[in-house]
């Protein structure tokens, strides 16, 4: 009979559920979303009417390992042919740890919508490297389907911060 009881003691114990962890068991860096938004500015340098630019960004980033996945959206107005910019698309970028200071090397391109008597649409891309994670310098190729200044070259600075903090599975 101690037999039977102590049977139906572990059949009972092994019925129980397991309470599981509310995060499950991973190998690798969990991917984390961010928020990104700053200032950039730079200068039309060749190809169009040379003049300066100034505006904003904003972005939606995944970021795991050292691989960076994204979209953005920036603002900006063009003093060279007196107007204003827009482009959106994708971003990519690979991040490069140093003891002393993160580099990320990315590119990031799309559509592009300039306002004004020469406005019109057109395709944008653009090559940056991030330095501290939050200073970009780029060059951004810009044709843009109007009368003039379709063509255009333009380097700048970008300074952008996380608005949020940061969510998704390797959030904490």
């Amino acid at each position: 009979m101690r037999h039977l009881a102590l049977s139906f003691a572990v059949i009972a114990v092994a019925a129980v559920p397991a309470r599981a962890e509310p995060r499950g068991f991973t190998i690798g860096a969990r991917p984390v979303w961010f928020v990104t938004g700053g200032v950039t500015t730079g200068g039309t340098v060749a190809l169009a009417d040379r003049g300066a630019l100034f505006g904003g960004e904003l972005g939606l980033v995944r970021i795991r390992d050292r691989q960076v996945v994204g979209v953005y959206v920036d603002g900006l107005y063009d003093f060279g042919v007196d107007a204003a910019l827009v482009t959106a698309g994708p971003e990519l970028a690979i991040i490069r740890r140093s003891p002393s200071m993160p580099l990320a090397l990315g590119v990031d391109g799309g559509g592009a919508l300039r306002f004004g008597d020469d406005g019109g649409l057109g395709a944008t891309g653009r090559v940056f490297l991030t330095v501290a994670g939050a200073v970009s310098l780029y060059g951004r190729y810009v044709f843009i389907d109007g009368d003039a200044d379709r063509h255009a070259v333009q380097v700048g600075l970008t300074l952008k911060f996380p608005l949020a903090a940061p969510f998704g599975a390797g959030a904490r």
